[in-house]
């Protein structure tokens, strides 16, 4: 069961902030791991003579279509999270660039040296822009992308007027461009690397969804099993059910209600 809490705070943490995703990556292979390990043990299970093949078979059955509901939902928080760390490096990228527009800021700066620097921004701005948005997931996760590369796209206006502006050394319209991007660039940006994906809730909604079932029909076969749970074998099996998997279906269920 710790191993259970522990992965249910962390999944709480990067539901609610994608930049805690590193926290996760980590435990959900661990679980990954284990819930494998119980799925094929569950799939395997052979008591013979000791028990009517068909009640343990019921059982073990659901054990491991239980296993499989949760590895799916395993398998979206662990692409999620992998996606938010690559996206988070690019937009670092980004945020780089743009930080160069900075050395403009001091006195004495020659136009030459002015249309050096932007061009070195602009030069860098685009190839960490290109790049973020080759970074689309080949699957549904749970943070959008769409609306960061929307904001980061905006940006490209305000940038050639500056760039314009320099070149035709209007002092006005520098001044003015410069108001422009600092406008365009003071957005929240960590609410925008936090909006909910639609088709990456939906999915996590299905797959918790799956997961409950699973764990209805555990119940039920557990209960029509009776006397199979007396058998040694059928218990050890059990025990480790209940510190993997009870856990984690608490988990992805307190996290569907969260987001709901």
């Amino acid at each position: 069961m710790a191993t259970s809490a522990s992965l249910d705070a962390e999944v709480a943490g990067f539901l609610a902030d994608p930049n805690a995703a590193d926290d996760v990556t980590g435990p959900l292979d661990e679980a990954r791991t284990e819930i494998e390990n119980v799925r094929d043990g569950a799939s395997a299970l052979n008591v013979g003579a000791l028990v009517p093949p068909g009640r343990h078979r019921a059982q073990a059955e659901a054990i491991a279509d239980h296993a499989e509901a949760l590895l799916i939902y395993v398998d979206l928080l662990d692409a999620s999270a992998r996606f938010a760390i690559e996206r988070a490096e690019a937009f670092a990228e980004v945020a780089g660039a743009l930080d160069g527009l900075r050395m403009l800021s001091g006195e004495g700066v020659e136009v030459e040296e002015a249309e050096r620097v932007v061009a070195d921004v602009r030069a860098d701005f685009e190839e960490a822009r290109v790049e973020m948005h080759s970074q689309t997931p080949s699957v549904p996760v749970l943070f959008s992308n769409t609306h960061v590369l929307w904001r980061i796209d905006e940006l490209s206006a305000p940038l050639t007027e500056i760039e314009q502006s320099i070149a035709e050394r209007d002092v006005d319209r520098i001044e003015r461009a410069f108001e422009a991007y600092a406008a365009s660039a003071d957005v929240d940006w960590p609410s925008y690397l936090a909006t909910p994906d639609r088709e990456g809730q939906q999915s996590a909604r299905v797959a918790v969804d799956a997961v409950v079932e699973a764990v209805t029909a555990y119940e039920s076969a557990r209960e029509a099993a009776g006397s199979v749970r007396q058998t040694l074998l059928l218990v050890a099996l059990l025990a480790i059910v209940a510190a993997v998997l009870v856990g984690a279906a608490t988990l992805v269920v307190g996290a569907s209600g969260r987001r709901a």
